[in-house]
C-alpha cells in the first residue's frame, strides 16, 4: 500500500490564503452589521449575497485544516483500493472494481485527479457523500476529485500510479 502525505509547508499556504478571504469576507459583513441603519425595515442584499460566501469558503478551508492538525494520509492505494480523506467528503473507500476510469482533471483555476465510479460504486456511498457529490462537493455525480493541493509531488506521479494500478486490474485507461 501507498500512503501520500501532503507537503505541510503547502498547507500552510492554502491554509493561509483560505483563511484571509473568510476573514476579509467577514470583516466586510461585520462592517455592514454594525451601520447604524442596518436595521431598517429593508434587507440588506450585501449581507444577503455574503452568508453563502463565507459558508463556501469556510467549507474549503475545513479539508486543508484537517489535513494540517491530522497525521493521517490523504490518499493510500492498494491492489484492492483507494483510501481517500483530502476532500469535503471525508475518509472515503473506493474498491477498484467500482472504478470505471481515472483520468486527469484540469479547469481554469485547479487541477485535481478524477476517480469516475460505476453505478454501483456510487450506490455503495452513503446518502450524505452522495448528496455531497449531487451538489458538486467533492467531486461530480459519478466522480470523485482528488485536488492537486493535496498531493505533494503533484497531480501527474499520483496519476500515473494510480492509472498503472488501474490498467493491471483489467480496465482500459480512457
Amino acid at each position: 500500500m501507498n500512503d501520500v502525505y501532503p507537503d505541510r509547508f503547502r498547507l500552510l499556504g492554502i491554509i493561509a490564503f483560505r483563511g484571509g478571504i473568510v476573514g476579509l469576507l467577514f470583516g466586510v459583513l461585520w462592517a455592514r452589521l454594525t451601520r447604524p441603519d442596518f436595521y431598517e425595515p429593508s434587507p440588506d442584499v450585501c449581507v444577503l449575497a455574503l452568508l453563502p460566501l463565507i459558508a463556501g469558503a469556510a467549507a474549503a478551508l475545513v479539508p486543508a485544516l484537517q489535513r494540517f492538525f491530522r497525521n493521517t494520509p490523504s490518499l493510500a492505494i492498494s491492489n484492492m483500493e483507494v483510501f481517500i480523506d483530502c476532500s469535503i467528503l471525508g475518509p472515503t473507500i473506493v474498491r477498484w472494481d467500482d472504478v470505471e476510469n481515472v483520468r486527469r482533471r484540469r479547469t481554469l483555476l485547479t487541477d485535481s485527479i478524477e476517480i469516475v465510479l460505476t453505478e454501483r460504486g456510487v450506490e455503495r456511498l452513503d446518502f450524505w457523500r452522495r448528496l455531497a457529490l449531487t451538489f458538486g462537493l467533492g467531486g461530480s455525480a459519478n466522480s470523485l476529485r482528488i485536488p492537486a493541493s493535496m498531493l505533494p509531488g503533484g497531480v501527474d506521479a499520483i496519476g500515473s500510479e494510480l492509472g498503472h494500478i488501474f490498467r493491471q486490474r483489467g480496465t482500459l485507461l480512457g
